[in-house]
């Protein structure tokens, strides 16, 4: 008998279903990569929103003499002796500082005055697809 050199049509097959499975996983693998940075750069940029906004905010809180006016009944704004307002506003998604858009992204955001002590107030926001994030301030007082 003659020695049969060369690629039988059994051989090829099992060369192109070992290559399905072989791009198969590398398509999975690739796709949980990207879906998984995909989502850790979203909850990134809520990160860098709310950072945003706390810094504002806590520059407004700190300033010597400032107090706060007015927290709305639905509490979406609030505005301080300084003249400034800060107003969640639910049709776009962002935190204003006046007419300045200071956050975007955000799914709620409540201005609560504490009932007891006045000069505290309460910020909580919610992130898209994170969890919310509440901060107690408490504003200096004249000494």
């Amino acid at each position: 008998m003659k020695s049969q050199k060369g690629v039988t049509l059994i051989s090829l097959t099992i060369y192109i279903i070992v290559m399905v499975v072989l791009i198969a996983i590398i398509t999975t693998l690739t796709t949980y990569f990207y879906k998984n940075v995909d989502t850790s750069s979203k909850q990134d940029d809520i990160n860098k929103q709310y950072t945003k906004f706390l810094s504002y905010f806590s520059e407004e809180i700190n300033s010597e003499g400032n107090e706060i006016i007015e927290v709305s009944e639905d509490k979406t704004f609030i505005i301080f002796s300084s003249g400034n307002q800060y107003t969640f506003v639910e049709d776009n998604e962002g935190i204003y500082q006046g007419m300045i858009k200071i956050a975007s992204n955000i799914e709620r955001c409540e201005f609560i005055q504490n009932a007891e002590d006045k000069n505290r107030v309460t910020v909580k926001i919610k992130g898209k697809n994170s969890n919310e994030r509440v901060n107690t301030f408490t504003m200096k007082t004249k000494k």
